[in-house]
């Protein structure tokens, strides 16, 4: 049923789904709050930050955190919500930090990282200081990494994208241009199954490069 009130994503079904976060059942609740990560909502945002502080649903607010997914940044609204949200998971208050609270600071920051870069790599850096296992460890560190490196100028703007293998573009592509143009809305594909695929990226003068960074599907 919870399933269903996601896919339909309509002011009704959010109602619902929220009205279930406080059912007399902890199971009942709980399995809700956990689906709640699924819509990305401001309501939805807000009543995880809710049961954060409520100890029977802690656990499955993290969890649905670390399900959290966009397209696109989240609006104004909810991006409010999610920045308190973060500086209380990443351990701004001094309170120490969980595995399950790393990983859920991780992924909001990913949410906020495009519209507040500066905060989200914050909440990374103050994860310095935590106890936690190696995955977790190795995923702050890694994250942190992508946000440093999403912040050095994009040198490929300024140059010309080639593709010297003749083949022809495969679904929504835009072709060569595409793949360097900074817009992840278009992107550079082939046509599938070639043992091949070559992307010839010139920059107008000699440049240093400091990182390289690829993104796509």
């Amino acid at each position: 049923v919870m399933g269903m009130l996601i896919r339909r994503n309509d002011e009704s079904s959010i109602a619902a789904l929220l009205a279930m976060t406080r059912d007399t059942d902890t199971n009942v609740a709980s399995t809700a709050v956990e689906a709640l990560g699924a819509l990305g909502t401001e309501p939805a945002m807000a009543r995880l930050q809710e049961a954060l502080g409520e100890a029977a649903l802690r656990s499955a607010a993290l969890r649905a955190y670390s399900e959290l997914s966009a397209t696109g940044p989240p609006d104004e609204a909810t991006q409010a919500v999610l920045l308190t949200t973060l500086k209380q998971v990443s351990g701004s208050t001094g309170q120490s930090v969980t595995d399950d609270a790393a990983v859920a600071a991780v992924q909001i920051a990913r949410m906020l990282v495009a519209t507040h870069p500066d905060e989200a790599l914050q909440a990374l850096t103050r994860l310095d200081a935590g106890e936690f296992s190696q995955a977790t460890k190795e995923l702050v560190a890694g994250t942190r990494l992508l946000f440093t490196i999403d912040q050095l100028p994009n040198l490929a703007k300024g140059g010309t994208a080639t593709s010297p293998d003749d083949l022809d573009t495969e679904g929504g592509s835009s072709g060569d241009e595409a793949a360097i143009d900074g817009d992840p809305a278009t992107y550079w594909d082939e046509i599938d199954g070639q043992s091949l695929y070559r992307l010839r990226v010139e920059l107008p003068r000699a440049t240093e490069v400091s990182a390289v960074s690829v993104s796509g599907w």
